[in-house]
């Protein structure tokens, strides 16, 4: 079983925030994407990233799940019942989960209502409240 970060968001990212976050995210990817600084020492990859999410998983054999942060949030419950706020990806500790919390973290700083921005890992941190 994978090591796992978690998050909930009960509200979209206001267009100054998710700016904040893509430069943020830039900023990783540079370093430890396979930017110009770092090209030969990669341990992620951007897979699909747009104008309104932000998608990669590990690199070199040390992918698990692939990590999806929405600009606006989900409406859409698959199950019945399912809490449409509520979201996880598990990493399996590769090197790749690093990024997935540092930007996890970030998101939740710039979040503008940080109630609506909850987030936790199986290491027990925890910032917010669900």
């Amino acid at each position: 079983m994978g090591y796992t970060n978690y998050w909930y968001q009960h509200e979209d990212f206001t267009e100054e925030e998710w700016n904040k976050i893509k430069v943020f995210y830039h900023g990783l990817k540079m370093v430890h994407g396979g930017g110009e600084y770092n090209q030969a020492n990669h341990i992620f990859n951007d897979e699909e990233s747009g104008d309104h999410n932000i998608v990669f998983n590990g690199t070199k054999g040390q992918d698990y799940e692939t990590f999806v942060l929405n600009k606006f949030k989900q409406d859409i419950a698959y199950y019945d019942g399912e809490n449409t706020s509520f979201h996880f990806c598990k990493t399996a500790r590769n090197p790749y989960d690093a990024i997935v919390w540092a930007l996890l973290s970030y998101a939740r700083y710039v979040k503008g209502d940080r109630s609506q921005f909850v987030v936790s890992n199986d290491d027990g941190e925890h910032y917010g409240k669900e």
